[in-house]
């Protein structure tokens, strides 16, 4: 989480927060909390004017997340075995494979979406008074189309786990990544 005077950015996981961070933290912010943590965190003073959190088509960023994750541990591991196993908390207390983004969005008022992260990065630093810098890219995997990974039963697990974030957010299985 990165926090300023009257603004804080939730970092969701998968969602280029990392980057963002690492681009707010060279731009002088403060690191107020340990990566990725979400804003039911004490720390975080309800009353910050604006709350950025970005979320992604949860189709995409379970792969991403996949990639990320079996390439730290199991490289071999078919998606549908890493999907169904156990929790990956990533160091943030919430499994991210079971936890709706809602969550990470909880409280937040100004919702930036990962599909058009370069123009939400614009729009965040507006919005805060800092001058545009390009966004760095940080943790981009290399991975097929995620429609690719997918099996009848890998969509319906998302679909299930995620039906909040497609439901409030409208995504669908058929839109295009951006990174």
């Amino acid at each position: 989480m990165v926090i300023g005077d009257e603004w804080v950015l939730v970092e969701n996981p998968k969602t280029g927060s990392s980057s963002m961070r690492q681009a707010l933290l060279a731009m002088g912010a403060d690191y107020a909390a340990s990566k990725h943590t979400p804003l039911t965190d004490p720390q975080i003073a309800p009353a910050r004017r604006l709350r950025f959190v970005v979320v992604r088509n949860p189709y995409d960023r379970m792969v991403s997340a996949w990639k990320h994750n079996v390439k730290l541990a199991r490289p071999d591991e078919p998606f549908e075995d890493w999907l169904l196993g156990p929790a990956w908390e990533a160091g943030v207390g919430l499994d991210i494979k079971r936890v709706p983004q809602t969550v990470w969005a909880w409280k937040c008022n100004v919702i930036l979406r990962f599909e058009n992260i370069d123009a939400e990065w614009a729009r965040m630093l507006n919005a805060i008074g800092l001058p545009h810098r390009p966004l760095p890219r940080v943790n981009v995997g290399d991975r097929p189309p995620y429609q690719e990974v997918y099996t009848p039963r890998t969509r319906q697990i998302v679909e299930d786990r995620f039906g909040a974030d497609l439901d409030r957010w409208g995504y669908s299985f058929d839109e295009v990544r951006p990174w």
